[in-house]
Order: C-alpha cells, then structure tokens, then sequence
C-alpha cells in the first residue's frame, strides 16, 4: 500500500528477538513470511541464511566470524538490542547491498536505520535495537506527517503500472475495516467481531465456572474442618465438668486425711499418760 501523499522515508523495524526467542530457529519465531533463504554479505564475507534451520544465534555466531579474530555478536536482552563489537583494525561494511534475505533490513542494519547501519570503522561496539512490546513507537514519519499512514492501495495509470507518486484513496483502510464482518477459514468461517465475541463468552463461562467451583471447595473444606473439630477437638464444658470432679475427690481425700491425722494424735496422746 501507500501513503495518502507521497512517502519519501521510512525508519526500517527491527526484530523482537530476545535470549529466550534466539534459540529457536528464525522460522519458528514467527518470521517465515518476511524471511526468505538467501544471504548477506559483512565485508567481504557472505553468511547463508536459511530460516528453516538456523537460529538468530547461528546467524550472530556468522557474523561474529565474519567481523575477525575478537570480535561479538551477541543480545543484550536487559536492552532488546543486538549488539556488535567489532576488535579488530579495519572497516568492516554492515548493512550495505547483499542482503538477499532481508535479514539486515529486519535486525535494522540495513535501510532507513540510524542506530546500527552503516560501517563500523573503528574498534567498539554498535547497538541495534530490538522491537519489543514495551518498546514499540508509532513510526516518526507518520508522527510528523499523518498522510504517510498506508490508508491506500496501490495507484495505477492507464496501462496498469504502478505509479509511486500517485495520489492514493482511502482503499487500505476500507478493506482492513471489513475484515471485522468477513468469515475467516482460520477462524472456523466466522468473522472477526463473532470469533472475539464468542471468544469473551467462553472465557465469561470459564471465568463464572472457575468461581463457582472455588466457592464449592471453600464450602467443602469449611464443613469438613466443623467435623474434624467435633471429633477431635476440646469441648470446654466436658474439661471444666472433669475438673470440679477432680477438685471435690481431692478435697475429700485431703478431709480423710485430717480426720486420720486427729485419730493417731489421739492414740499417741493417750499411749503417753499409760506408760507415765
């Protein structure tokens, strides 16, 4: 698509890759449809590129060779930017034309970059940045110029040729707001709006079965703690009842042994004035 007016720049994207993500082959990262099997050229050495099989590691480990004894190419993932460091004397070209596989242009080393394209030509380090979640931005060109969003197709002049100056309509813009009401196959032949709609009122179900069923075990557990106690717990009455009894047998037995007591100083009394 293009413009409303014309666009004359464009900052290229990067990637979103991380430590995590790298490990994976470039395919399975999602980056299939914009990937293609090719190469790039650092210098004078040229990498092949195979999303099928190769890792963005792989990729790094490449051109971390191809940059010369010492040198890195590696991810700062507490940055989201894949960074080069470049050890040796010399003007190694990164970025430049060689780049059948658009892998440079997706990683921001190559096109309308300002952080990363162009020559290392001194010894240190270069940092691309990484397209993130938290990192995303509208583009500064469509910022400054809202006729640069892609709102239209394609102009085209009388024999059917792409015209990149033409005056565009709003025809992109027109076919992405009726992709909400057309039946999608990967969408089980529904449109948008009934697959989010449908969507909610499952997760509403899920959610309203999730509680419910929370509050049963709650229940359950309650009750079953109430028989626990009853079987096993102190009943306070019963504990008080058994000590009054202890203290009454107590304070009998310590009567039997007063009146006892009395009894032998008697006998012992009257034993003493026999015998005087």
């Amino acid at each position: 698509g293009m413009g409303l007016g014309v666009y004359a720049t464009m900052t290229t994207g990067t990637d979103f890759f991380d430590t995590q993500r790298s490990i994976t082959t470039l395919q399975a990262t999602g980056l299939g449809d914009v990937l293609t099997a090719g190469s790039i050229t650092i210098g004078s050495t040229q990498i092949n590129i195979d999303p099928s099989t190769k890792s963005l590691n792989d990729v790094l480990a490449q051109i971390a060779t191809a940059l010369g004894p010492g040198s890195t190419a590696s991810i700062d993932d507490a940055t989201g930017r894949i960074v080069l460091t470049y050890a040796a004397a010399g003007s190694p070209t990164i970025g430049a034309d060689g780049d059948s596989s658009n892998f440079l242009q997706i990683v921001g080393l190559r096109g309308g970059s300002t952080t990363g394209s162009g020559t290392l030509t001194t010894t240190g380090a270069v940092a691309v940045p990484l397209v993130r979640a938290s990192s995303m931005s509208l583009s500064p060109t469509v910022a400054s110029d809202t006729q640069a969003i892609r709102a239209s197709g394609r102009t085209l002049n009388a024999a059917g040729a792409y015209v990149s100056t033409g005056t565009g309509d709003n025809s992109n813009s027109l076919a992405i707001n009726a992709l909400s009401t057309t039946q999608m196959s990967a969408l089980g032949s529904s449109t948008f709006d009934d697959y989010y709609a449908s969507l909610i009122g499952e997760l509403g179900v899920q959610s309203r079965q999730s509680l419910d069923m929370a509050t049963t075990q709650k229940a359950l557990v309650d009750h079953l703690t109430t028989r626990r106690e009853s079987n096993s717990g102190v009943n306070l009455d019963e504990e008080a009842a058994q000590l009054i009894r202890f203290q009454r047998a107590y304070q009998a037995a310590a009567r039997g042994i007063t009146a006892l007591d009395d009894l032998l100083t008697t006998v012992i009394d009257r034993m003493g004035r026999v015998g005087l």
